[in-house]
Parts: structure tokens; C-alpha cells; sequence
């Protein structure tokens, strides 16, 4: 189990307490217990701190640590992902061997040197497989696809012809890359299949979510940048392009050909509209829909989706929309009833 001094180490903090004290393992602080270390990311949780069972707390500078030994950090909150890490049980794999014996392996596929692949596995002709990655149980890796460095493909897996991935990525449950893109012409009777011939490039560090769907490009290509994080359930239409880092929470929908700038920010289940624009560092609040480009640093909220300022206006009016009808009524009322005794004197 590791000290304090040795977490502090890792985290990029400094000690304030016992730097000796042996820490096993992380907490929430409702939860924290005797040899834990706990985390108060946010202030409002500070009051929690000294009815906590924790014996160590990771905090930012000049909080009261209740007592407790502390791992001081100017950004606990870019610390919590290190300390984390620390405590994380690394799962064993459940076959011995570096290709199951159950698993489909095409004789032209190419696995390297300290790759895995699971039961049941099936792995297509001209696949590469890159050192250090492992293919789960139950995935398929279509034809002509080549996965990188350090990956992770989680069971259930689909990753269909022709797709790139890059190193270190995460593919999480349940995931379909590389279906095929929704294409289709609108005659009269069966709507007519446009073959979707594209493909798919994932590039390095990115999460998929699970169930998770990447559509392949018509033609061209659909990409996911760099580092960009995709939460469960999120679906991604052909010929889109996902920037560099962008954050997308669960059931995020696109339509295709969407262009995402770096780092945009996207709240649970919002959707937007085909062949749009969506500029660096933009933020969308959860649950808007998206019918415009969006200009890079942009916040916006709603359906149809406005800045957030005026959205928030708008909600806020509406919400007093009752009361404003049952004071019109009111006037109403009371107009009808001096009416009706300016009539009265008129007929005297």
C-alpha cells in the first residue's frame, strides 16, 4: 500500500500531515472509513470533512483539513484522476494463452508481439493488431482493419471493414464502428440503399462509451479526433468529424457530416441537425436541439437551442406563465364588472 508522501509524489501535491501514513485506498467522504483517503473537489463539501471516518483528505490550499493528514494541490480536482489510478485493480485476463483457442483468427491477420485475443473471438483477413492491445471475448474485427498500440476492445465489440484506430483507445461494450451510414433515396414505395462505401478513423486516446455507434462515411472517411471522449449511447452519423478532445455525454445524436471543433462540450441528449458547424470550445446544454452552426466558444441551450443567457430568460418567463394568465383573467373580471355598472348608471 502506498504512503502519502509517495501519493503526494504521484499527484503532483504536497504533503501536510504524515507523509509515513499508510493509505489503503480512496473514498468519498460519506463513505471514507479508518486508512482511507478521501477528496473534497468542491467546497461545498468541506463541512463533511470532520464527521468523515478518512484518515487523510486531498484538498486545495488553505482548507481547513479538519485534522486530518492532507495532500495540499492547487488543483485537487486534476489531482483526483492520479490518486484514483493508484487504487485501481488491474483485472486478470481469463485465458492463458495470447490467442484463445476459440477464437477465429484469419491466417492473413497480423497480431503482435503481447497482444491478446478472447474466446470466441473473430478477427478477419488483413486485420493488424497492435502489442499491448487486447480484443475481448465475443468481438468482431472486420476485414482489412488495423487497431493500434495499448487498446482495449471490451466484449461484444463490433468494428466493421476497413476502420483505423489508433493507440491507447478504449472501446467499451456494445459498441457498432463502422456500420454501416443511414443512406437512403426517398422514391415513391422502398426507399432506395445508397451504398455506404466509406470508412472509419478513430485516432489516439479516445473512449468510446457503451452501445456506442460510429457510422462509416459514405465515401470519404468518419472521424473521431484525438483524445475525444464519447459517453454510452452516443451515435455518430456518417462523415462526421469529432475534434480534438471534444466531451459528449450519454445519447448525444448526430446527423451526418457535422463537423465538431476542439474541445466542444456537449450535454446529455442533445441533438443536432445535419452539416453543421460546430466551432472550438463550444458548450451545449443537455437535452438542446441544434439547428444552426454554432461560433466557436459559444454557450447554448434549449430546442430550438439560443445562448444560454437568453434561453435561461425564456424557461424563466415561461415558468410564470400561470400566474400571469390568472392575473389577466382577474383584470379581465374586473373590467367586465365596472362595464357592467357604467352600463347600469347609464340606463338610470
Amino acid at each position: 500500500m502506498p504512503t502519502l508522501a509517495e501519493l503526494a509524489a504521484l499527484t503532483g501535491g504536497a504533503v501536510d500531515g504524515r507523509g509515513d501514513l499508510v493509505v489503503t485506498g480512496v473514498a468519498a467522504v460519506e463513505d471514507a472509513g479508518p486508512g482511507t483517503i478521501t477528496f473534497v473537489t468542491d467546497d461545498r463539501f468541506l463541512p463533511k470533512l470532520a464527521a468523515c471516518g478518512a484518515s487523510a483528505v486531498l484538498l486545495g490550499p488553505g482548507r481547513d483539513r479538519a485534522g486530518k493528514d492532507a495532500i495540499v494541490h492547487p488543483q485537487p480536482m486534476a489531482a483526483l484522476p492520479r490518486l484514483l489510478a493508484a487504487f485501481a485493480p488491474e483485472a486478470p485476463l481469463s485465458w492463458p494463452d495470447p490467442v484463445h483457442a476459440t477464437a477465429a483468427v484469419h491466417p492473413t491477420a497480423r497480431i503482435a508481439a503481447g497482444a491478446r485475443v478472447g474466446p470466441h473471438a473473430v478477427i478477419e483477413a488483413g486485420v493488424e493488431v497492435g502489442e499491448g492491445t487486447v480484443v475481448g471475448p465475443l468481438v468482431f474485427v472486420g476485414w482489412g482493419s488495423r487497431i493500434g498500440k495499448g487498446c482495449r476492445l471490451d466484449p461484444f465489440t463490433a468494428v466493421g471493414a476497413r476502420t483505423s484506430i489508433g493507440d491507447r483507445v478504449i472501446v467499451h461494450s456494445g459498441c457498432v464502428i463502422a456500420g454501416d451510414g443511414f443512406g437512403f433515396l426517398p422514391v415513391p414505395g422502398v426507399p432506395v440503399k445508397i451504398p455506404q462505401i466509406g470508412r472509419v478513423v478513430i485516432e489516439d486516446d479516445v473512449e468510446i462509451g457503451a452501445a456506442t455507434t460510429v457510422d462509416r462515411a459514405t465515401v470519404g472517411e468518419t472521424v473521431i479526433r484525438r483524445g475525444a471522449k464519447l459517453d454510452d449511447q452516443v451515435h455518430v452519423a456518417h462523415n462526421c468529424v469529432i475534434g480534438e478532445g471534444a466531451l459528449l455525454a450519454g445519447q448525444v445524436g448526430f446527423g451526418g457530416s457535422v463537423t465538431v471543433g476542439k474541445g466542444v462540450m456537449f450535454g446529455g441528449q442533445v441533438g443536432v441537425a445535419p452539416h453543421l458547424t460546430l466551432g472550438d470550445g463550444a458548450q451545449l446544454g443537455a437535452k438542446s436541439g441544434v439547428h444552426r452552426d454554432v461560433k466557436p466558444g459559444e454557450k447554448i441551450f434549449g430546442n430550438p437551442a439560443r445562448p444560454a443567457g437568453e434561453a435561461i430568460r425564456l424557461n424563466a418567463e415561461v415558468a410564470r406563465l400561470p400566474k400571469l394568465v390568472a392575473r389577466v383573467r382577474d383584470l379581465e373580471r374586473r373590467i367586465r364588472a365596472l362595464e357592467a355598472g357604467a352600463a347600469d348608471k347609464t340606463d338610470a
